[in-house]
């Protein structure tokens, strides 16, 4: 947990952001946000953000010829969100997919800021050595973050 608050006292989250990203364990993240913001009886939304969507870019999720790709995309990932949330069992927090020409690190503290965020969850993969504790976009996040960033710990990726 990075903490940057500047309230006196450990005021409570009223504003809690969980930061997935749906090729992670979504469902850890998602639940230790809604624990989060269940005992401070804080508003949870849950956020994916594709980023630097490129027109010609090979993608693994091919839209309908009738559909725009973005859209589809947007969809399908407001669906994933949609998913975890009923798998965490948190069926009161708001779903968001933001669109962004940034990259997540920076495009989430960016929202946050706007939305006047108090903690952000988010998760990393724990690499091998402690240069590469956090991923890039975790340890990008925790640096631009305006608020306290809490990062969940998931399995190493084989």
């Amino acid at each position: 947990l990075v903490v940057k608050r500047t309230a006196p006292e450990a005021a409570p989250y009223r504003q809690v952001l969980a930061a997935v990203d749906l090729a992670q364990e979504g469902e850890r993240i998602v639940t230790r946000a809604a624990r989060i913001a269940s005992l401070h009886g804080a508003a949870l939304t849950l956020l994916h953000v594709i980023d630097s969507f490129p027109v010609d870019r090979s993608n693994t999720l091919i839209a309908p010829e009738d559909q725009d790709p973005l859209d589809y995309q947007r969809a399908d990932a407001l669906h994933h969100l949609e998913a975890l949330a009923d798998q965490a069992r948190v069926p009161q927090c708001g779903r968001e997919v933001a669109v962004s020409a940034r990259k997540a690190s920076r495009e989430i503290p960016l929202i946050a800021a706007e939305r006047e965020v108090d903690l952000i969850v988010t998760g990393a993969h724990g690499p091998h050595g402690l240069g590469r504790l956090l991923g890039s976009t975790a340890d990008g996040i925790v640096h631009r973050a305006p608020c306290d960033v809490l990062v969940v710990r998931l399995p190493t990726r084989t």
